[in-house]
């Protein structure tokens, strides 16, 4: 298995609102299918006041180029979403700019073997200057993902 570096995690929030992802590598990196090469190992964590969760999700790295899509649209047109959903229903995070920059988020985060478990949270202390960080993030994850296949 490839494993990166400390410098793979995507933070999305501030300190006491935030969502972490952490890539390890890819999880199947000999499959010879090409949904399962394209699965990476991720640690989440999500902090929102009082209430934390940590799991392992089901995510590719289509889901985050996809997720990054979003962001760059959002950043260059400051208006928009960007949507951060897997195949397996463990993400759903929708990221929304208002007219004055402000982004609002919601997300669901789901596990267990049938997806029992949830937590549903909202996001509001974002704004548009978080962007880049979190687009460069995804872009690190993928620069890293595709040197060590």
């Amino acid at each position: 298995m490839a494993e990166l570096d400390q410098e793979t995690t995507i933070l999305i929030g501030r300190e006491v609102e935030h969502i972490s992802l952490r890539v390890g590598g890819r999880k199947y990196p000999n499959s010879a299918d090409e949904y399962d090469q394209d699965q990476v190992i991720c640690w989440l964590e999500v902090r929102h006041g009082s209430f934390s969760a940590a799991l392992s999700p089901e995510i590719t790295l289509g889901d985050l180029l996809s997720f990054r899509s979003g962001l760059e649209k959002m950043s260059r047109d400051l208006s928009g979403n960007a949507q951060l959903s897997t195949l397996e229903p463990s993400i759903s995070l929708n990221l929304n700019m208002a007219p004055n920059g402000h982004i609002h988020g919601d997300a669901e985060f789901r596990e267990g073997q049938s997806y029992e478990n949830s937590l549903k949270i909202e996001l509001h202390d974002l704004d548009q200057t978080d962007l880049p960080a979190i687009i460069a993030a995804i872009t690190a994850v993928e620069h890293k993902l595709v040197e060590v296949v």
